[in-house]
């Protein structure tokens, strides 16, 4: 499986959506607002550390890799995509 998609951006699915761009995937993230969606960077440097201390491959140049790709495509306005080059 390469192509991922999330409904919902809360604790569960942001760590879902980071874990899945880290691995290499390629996601799809869906949640009711706007609001909601810009929450996803903010979730994601939280994550950043404990990734640093509990993964012993993790590397900072590879949790801004899984989220570096991060991009809002144009055509879908809600969704936030996260591409990865893994």
């Amino acid at each position: 499986m390469q192509n991922l998609t999330v409904l919902g951006t809360g604790v569960l699915g942001s760590q879902i959506i980071f874990q899945s761009a880290y691995e290499g995937k390629t996601v799809v993230a869906y949640d009711i607002s706007d609001e909601i969606l810009a929450k996803l960077p903010e979730r994601w440097e939280y994550l950043k550390p404990l990734y640093l201390r509990d993964l012993p491959d993790a590397t900072p140049e590879k949790l801004d890799a899984a989220v570096g790709g991060s991009a809002r495509p144009p055509i879908l306005p809600t969704p936030w995509v996260t591409r990865t080059s893994s």
